[in-house]
């Protein structure tokens, strides 16, 4: 998977400073969603799946981390129509897998940029 900095680049508009705690917060959240969205899908509670996409779809926007983003879509269309528990599960390890990834890449780029100069 890879991560378009290209937008969040332009966002930052270069400062490192608001860069690496962007990336910090970006981090947080990603952590927050995993363990949050793990209860809601556990609970089956669909309105809170779908608010929890909802809530983070402007970061993976930013990001550029469209396969993640089909994935909440999909998610987003099980709640919506009320599928099987076992369908958002799935669909759900997809997401989680993903959002792992992208944490991995973040922590990095953090870890690039707070040795640079």
């Amino acid at each position: 998977m890879q991560i378009d900095f290209e937008k969040f680049n332009k966002l930052t508009m270069g400062d490192l400073e608001f860069s690496k705690q962007l990336l910090d917060v970006y981090i947080g959240q990603f952590i927050e969603y995993l363990d949050e969205m793990k209860q809601h899908v556990a609970d089956h509670d669909l309105n809170k799946v779908r608010f929890l996409n909802h809530k983070v779809r402007s970061s993976v926007a930013v990001l550029g981390v469209n396969d993640l983003l089909e994935g909440q879509v999909s998610m987003n269309t099980s709640a919506a129509r009320e599928e099987s528990p076992d369908k958002l599960i799935a669909q759900f390890a997809i997401v989680e897998a993903l959002v792992k990834e992208v944490i991995v890449i973040l922590k990095n780029r953090l870890g690039e940029l707070a040795t640079a100069h």
